[in-house]
């Protein structure tokens, strides 16, 4: 057998091979938009947040990821981005999975917040940074932001909790008494 006869089989099922995974991935993708398009499911309410995810999040928090103290990358920076566009995708998923658009009111401190954890990640391999101590300070603060527009929102403007979040502060100040109380012992 001399060394073309050997190439010309490599390379046939090199070729034969190539068109099985994209051949394969448009089949499942055609059946699962069918089954989808039949059943009448909402397809851009599963498939935008899942693209913000994987495809945008996903991919631009990648070059960071595999990155090493040894082996920094240039493109890092893609890290910011990728958290925020993976924050988008987990918060249009939270909305939508749970039907509560209205909270977009609140939860948009994760937008200011992800980017941060970006630059802190992108950083994470110089320590001294000054990004590291004034990025904790600034993803204390909008959590804190999140959680009192939050309580704001949903207690007074969306009446949520209804007749519940008196108890709720009936049951924090009696606990905090009680708190008190053993301190003092």
């Amino acid at each position: 057998m001399n060394d073309e006869t050997v190439y010309k089989a490599q390379a046939r099922a090199t070729n034969s091979r190539s068109l099985t995974r994209p051949a394969a991935l448009l089949v499942i993708g055609g059946a699962i938009l069918l089954i989808a398009s039949l059943s009448g499911m909402p397809l851009l309410e599963i498939f935008a947040p899942l693209l913000f995810i994987g495809g945008f999040g996903a991919l631009l928090l990648l070059p960071s990821y595999r990155a090493t103290a040894d082996n920094p990358t240039q493109f890092g920076f893609l890290a910011v981005p990728g958290a925020f566009f993976l924050t988008v995708g987990v918060i249009l998923s939270a909305l939508i999975a749970f039907n509560r658009p209205e909270a977009l009111a609140y939860v948009w401190t994760f937008l200011p917040i992800s980017a941060m954890a970006g630059i802190m990640y992108w950083k994470r391999f110089e320590a001294e940074h000054t990004v590291h101590a004034f990025g904790q300070k600034f993803i204390r603060l909008f959590f804190y932001l999140f959680l009192g527009l939050g309580l704001f929102f949903e207690l007074l403007i969306f009446e949520s909790l209804g007749p519940w979040w008196p108890l709720l502060l009936i049951a924090a100040g009696l606990y905090l008494f009680w708190q008190d109380r053993r301190r003092v012992k």
